[in-house]
């Protein structure tokens, strides 16, 4: 798509920030809308949410409370569901896109040497009691 002026314009590049009163990231969409059919019409338009936060009252994040739009769909991340899903170790060697943007075990997490990641990359780590079978 393109403007009179000859710009071109790439719709799913640009995203936006939905904060709550504290400043909260609690959701992120792109400038892309998905067509939702009614009769085989257009009814209306759902936003493209790329990733989704919750926090506590007060600001801090919850674990596990997080989600990301990938490729092949909406994923929920791990230690949101079954707690049997949650791996022992997790090694991580690069990271791109800021995907995923936490990472959850119940033994550990290691960065490899060498470990590359983007600039301004941010991501969460916790080791999770509860899915090792331990009771706190």
């Amino acid at each position: 798509m393109s403007d009179s002026n000859g710009t071109r314009y790439f719709r799913g590049y640009r995203e936006y920030e939905l904060t709550n009163h504290l400043g909260n990231v609690l959701a992120t969409i792109s400038d892309k809308k998905k067509p939702v059919y009614a009769g085989g019409l257009v009814s209306y338009y759902d936003a493209d949410v790329t990733t989704a936060h919750d926090y506590y009252p007060l600001g801090m994040q919850m674990p596990g409370r997080i989600g990301y739009q990938t490729q092949g769909g909406w994923v929920s991340a791990p230690g949101s569901g079954s707690e049997n899903s949650v791996p022992a170790d997790i090694t991580i060697s690069n990271r791109t896109n800021n995907l995923p943007p936490e990472y959850t075990a119940s033994n550990s997490i290691e960065l490899t040497p060498g470990f590359e990641s983007g600039t301004g990359d941010v991501f969460n780590a916790y080791i999770t009691a509860a899915a090792a079978g331990v009771s706190s």
